[in-house]
């Protein structure tokens, strides 16, 4: 567990999907700080609600500003909190 999180790789266009998964084992609830860094140079910063004992996921590709983009991630909460960021694709034909 750790306050903070990064996250070098992200991607939402074509048939991929990414969320960022935040979980607080703690018995107080916290809020986090998902900053999304896109590789044109915008930032774009989300604060969320963890609340103890629970896990939350966000999809980014719902996200305002980052539905077709390239990104990286820093979480970063008031508490050690546990962040992963899990990405799915379709393979197509001809792939």
């Amino acid at each position: 567990m750790s306050p903070n999180w990064y996250f070098a790789e992200g991607y939402t266009g074509g048939t991929f999907d990414t969320y960022i998964l935040l979980s607080n084992p703690g018995w107080t609830d916290t809020v986090a700080n998902v900053d999304f860094h896109r590789d044109d140079g915008a930032t774009f910063r989300y604060p969320y609600g963890v609340p103890a004992q629970r896990r939350i996921a966000i999809h980014v590709d719902d996200l305002p500003g980052l539905d077709n983009a390239n990104f990286s991630t820093i979480v970063s909460s008031d508490q050690p909190i546990m962040a992963e960021r899990e990405m799915f694709f379709v393979m197509t034909r001809g792939y």
